[in-house]
């Protein structure tokens, strides 16, 4: 059995600036357009001096403001993976109502409202991830993290990445020292780690809504409420024009199995608004338990609510499964890569995640 094949098995078992004017979103960016910068950031970058002063240390809830527009995984602005959109928030219908459509996604969750926040435009990169592992060891546990809606437990340590093991590994883009990947999103990482990374950098990880409503939910760039996809309704072609998925029919970039973070036109395109690659590349945590939207599990978070929910959070369950959105390089499935599908993991455990990752949300 290849490794190809044998990490797409563990991925199996997890589961519980600029744009080039001429590219229409979610086409694929050329490569000429990408910046090899952050491959270059070495030690001498992961400097002592980052603050050490976010993390939840006692129950109270923790939120670790920051001033507007910063991410601490960012100290150039520029570098390729940093970027903030601000998303006025609104009410829309928060899944689908045909089951086919849309993997979990069903039945409709009417009158959903989100609160104003911001998103990152990019999935968190490989070299962003680092600057907060060199610190992280030293930072208090993360126990609690403050959402608008409620307050999420954590009350886990963080975990270093799943690693790449060899040079045939082409599934996990963590490396004990900065190589060609720096620009690709960290994945093989479980969700204390993720929340970790999102509180000290600022912010903390989306709700199923807020992940939802940025991808489908909001009405912007000329693209209408309710659309499949965050481009539109436009089904992505097999061969990777509009985000990276079908495992066997495309390629990753620089020996692995995903792309750049920017390597596919944002969408939409347009000046504070660009989002890229919230479909496929890699999935995406979010704060959520990954609990049914109809039956009897889903009191409490889910079901039949006349007026509406307003910044929803499912908290039911510190241990059990969180929500993850966006679909990944993996699957085949158009259905998985719709906008209003969710899937759900175990939160931590010995199988690495070859296919999630995440961004980071900020209450605004």
């Amino acid at each position: 059995m290849g490794p190809r094949v044998a990490t797409s098995l563990l991925a199996l078992l997890a589961v519980g600036g600029g744009c080039a004017p001429e590219l229409k979103p979610g086409t694929d960016r050329a490569d000429a357009s990408r910046s090899d910068a952050a491959a270059d950031v070495g030690r001498d970058a992961l400097s002592a001096d980052l603050p050490r002063d976010v993390g939840g240390g006692t129950d109270a809830p923790v939120d670790a403001p920051r001033p507007t527009g910063t991410q601490r995984s960012c100290p150039d602005a520029r570098e390729v993976g940093c970027g903030l959109v601000e998303i006025a928030g609104g009410t829309f219908t928060m899944g689908v109502a045909d089951a086919l459509s849309a993997v979990d996604g069903s039945p409709e969750q009417p009158r959903i409202t989100v609160g104003p926040y911001a998103l990152d435009t990019h999935e968190v990169t490989v070299a962003r991830f680092r600057r907060f592992w060199a610190v992280a060891q030293g930072l208090p546990m993360l126990r609690t993290v403050a959402y608008p809606g409620g307050v999420v437990m954590v009350r886990e340590g963080v975990t270093e990445p799943y690693s790449t093991l060899s040079l045939t590994d082409r599934s996990c883009n963590w490396t004990q020292a900065a190589g060609t990947r720096e620009q690709h999103p960290i994945n093989c990482i479980d969700w204390p780690t993720a929340q970790a990374f999102c509180v000290w950098d600022g912010g903390r990880l989306p709700t199923d809504a807020e992940w939802e409503f940025a991808a489908r939910g909001r009405e912007v760039g000329g693209l209408a409420a309710g659309r499949r996809y965050p481009w539109g309704d436009e089904d992505p072609l097999p061969t990777c024009d509009r985000a990276r998925w079908n495992l066997y029919a495309c390629d990753g970039d620089d020996g692995t199995e995903t792309r750049r973070v920017d390597s596919f036109a944002p969408s939409p395109d347009l000046d504070g608004a660009r989002i890229w690659n919230l479909s496929g590349n890699v999935y995406e945590w979010t704060a959520d338990n990954f609990v049914p939207y109809s039956g009897a599990k889903s009191a409490g978070c889910w079901g039949a609510a006349p007026a509406g929910r307003v910044n929803p959070v499912c908290n039911v369950d510190p241990q059990g499964a969180r929500s993850m959105r966006g679909g990944s390089w993996f699957f085949s499935t158009l259905g998985v890569m719709r906008s209003a599908s969710r899937f759900g993991a175990n939160p931590g455990g010995m199988i690495p995640f070859p296919g999630i990752g995440m961004r980071c949300a900020r209450t605004r």
